[in-house]
């Protein structure tokens, strides 16, 4: 990390989510471009936990459903 905060520009950090759950699958986009999309609570959790991680300070935050399936 010394070698990265010495040189210029942002250093990327990333915070990951982990839940486990149901979701639903579906396409949005247009007829030239279409991406896949996924629908549930647990999405929701899944990106609130993810979100958390900067406010905690810490680079992975999982639920007590992922870490149960470990």
């Amino acid at each position: 990390m010394t070698k990265l905060s010495k040189r210029k520009g942002p250093v990327v950090q990333m915070g990951f989510g982990l839940h486990a759950g149901k979701a639903v699958q579906g396409a949005i986009g247009s007829q030239r471009k279409l991406d896949a999309t996924y629908i549930s609570e647990s999405v929701e959790r899944s990106e609130f936990l993810e979100s958390s991680t900067k406010k905690y300070g810490v680079p992975l935050l999982m639920s007590d459903a992922f870490y149960g399936l470990l």
